[in-house]
């Protein structure tokens, strides 16, 4: 995925996935060029569906 998608996928600025890489909790970005990145589509899927599944857990139940 090229940082555009990740960016509207997410909904995450760049600043933020620079961040959450920093700390090693966003999949680590690919050099595909000398001023081109991108992700695995099946990372950052997996990081987003990590993301849904502890919203979930975290919801109390009635």
């Amino acid at each position: 995925m090229l940082k555009r998608e990740v960016l509207a996928l997410t909904r995450l600025q760049n600043d933020t996935i620079w961040r959450l890489e920093a700390k090693n909790l966003f999949p680590k970005r690919i050099k595909l060029g000398e001023k081109k990145v991108g992700w695995i589509e099946a990372e950052v899927s997996a990081w987003l569906a990590d993301r849904m599944a502890e919203r979930f857990e975290a919801r109390p139940v009635a």
